[in-house]
């Protein structure tokens, strides 16, 4: 199983989500607020003109830890890569690879709507429960993360299951 097949499949589906970049993009202006719900205000975003809905994308989802530029705004990130890949029979091809998933999102958002708790049970739902072109998703564990000043952060984290093994 290679990993960077396993990370651009992963951004595929990220990246053509409507739901989850609209929970990463729009903020709420109340708690009753449901930014999922498309509107005049809130335009689809897989819709945009290509250079906006790109540079939105990009902004909102890395695969990897890039924290450094969030310390002056008020947004929200979901950052993936790979972790652990314990090895099986001694063998790097029959070993199951960890996918990790940090979900990161400013306080005053995550004060008006609960935006943390709303992308975890999103993104964690829509993993386990999606077949991926890569193999099978399990879910192995989630739990609070640090996160950058004025930020909170919760990382789940996935395993892919080697058809190998």
């Amino acid at each position: 199983m290679e990993q960077e097949y396993i990370m651009r499949e992963l951004f595929s589906e990220f990246a053509q989500d409507e739901t989850i970049l609209r929970l990463l993009f729009y903020p709420s202006k109340t708690r009753d607020d449901d930014v999922r719900v498309i509107d005049e205000n809130r335009p689809p975003i897989l819709q945009m003109e290509e250079d906006r809905k790109w540079g939105i994308i990009y902004d909102v989802i890395k695969a990897s830890k890039i924290v450094s530029d969030l310390d002056a705004s008020q947004k929200c990130r979901l950052l993936y890569y790979m972790g652990r890949r314990p090895p099986k029979r001694n063998n790097y091809m029959f070993s199951d690879q960890q996918v990790v998933i940090d979900l990161l999102v400013h306080a005053k958002i995550d004060n008006v709507d609960f935006r943390l708790s709303k992308l975890v049970d999103y993104t964690s739902n829509n993993l386990f429960q999606k077949p991926m072109k890569f193999g099978n998703l399990n879910f192995a564990g989630g739990y609070e993360i640090g996160a950058p000043k004025d930020y909170i952060g919760y990382q789940l984290r996935f395993e892919v299951i080697s058809s190998n093994g």
